[in-house]
């Protein structure tokens, strides 16, 4: 992030070492607040740390959507949720799904701007500095608060809370490069933020947060994440029949 990271240790983590995962079950953690609902994840090792973001609403409702007719039938490479609903049996990509619904959530969001308690300054080059004077207002309609120091030297003073989960090359590069288009700016933003915020692969969801994770991506109108791709495939009882050549 910009600032600090909160880092929450995750069960099963002592001493930095993944820990014996083959002995437990996901274990519930209300503080990893990710989207709109709390996303529960076991260190694997390869995401041995998982940054607390407080800019996004937790919702501690779980919906049961297996009364709404899904069926968990389990995580499949720690990437893939497959449930079941009436006669179609459902693949789904966990991060695609999840970081559609963040995004769909960000970007409905009002924002309001906050002072970094440490300032980010950067530098541009002559060709550059036309174009960061130029998105100066651009990105005040989006909270960031960018100024001028002297020639080819800028300060960013504040941003969405929810922002901070940037690196800040990040952000300097979307300052520096994009122009003008406020729509666009703002979209590749909430893209930037969607993939940091959701679920990654190898994360290993409980069953209450996986089903919950499921219903919403079979609820999206859109099913597909921000850059373009499905969220899932699905096959009919009667297509995996003729699959196996079953009558």
């Amino acid at each position: 992030g910009l600032i600090t990271e909160q880092l929450a240790e995750l069960p099963g983590q002592r001493n930095g070492s993944s820990g014996d995962m083959d002995n437990k079950n996901p274990v519930r953690n209300d503080n990893l607040v990710l989207g709109n609902y709390d996303v529960q994840v076991y260190n694997t090792g390869e995401y041995p740390k998982i940054p607390l973001i407080s800019g996004l609403p937790l919702n501690n409702s779980v919906v049961n959507y297996k009364n709404g007719g899904i069926k968990y039938l389990g995580q499949v490479f720690n990437v893939f949720l497959v449930v079941q609903h009436g006669e179609r049996l459902y693949i789904i990509d966990q991060h695609a799904a999840h970081e559609r619904i963040i995004f769909d959530e960000l970007t409905k969001k009002e924002y309001s701007s906050q002072i970094l308690l440490m300032p980010i300054y950067f530098k541009t080059t002559e060709e550059e500095d036309s174009t960061v004077a130029g998105n100066i207002p651009v990105f005040a309609k989006l909270g960031i608060e960018v100024k001028k120091r002297e020639e080819n030297s800028y300060v960013i003073n504040s941003m969405p809370e929810d922002f901070l989960v940037l690196e800040a090359d990040e952000l300097i590069r979307f300052i520096k490069e994009d122009q003008g288009d406020i729509d666009r700016i703002k979209r590749e933003i909430m893209d930037a933020l969607a993939c940091r915020l959701a679920v990654k692969d190898g994360d290993i969801l409980d069953e209450i947060t996986a089903v919950e994770l499921a219903g919403k991506a079979l609820a999206l109108e859109d099913p597909k994440c921000p850059h373009g791709r499905p969220i899932w495939f699905s096959l009919s009882k009667d297509e995996l029949f003729k699959i196996v050549k079953r009558t």
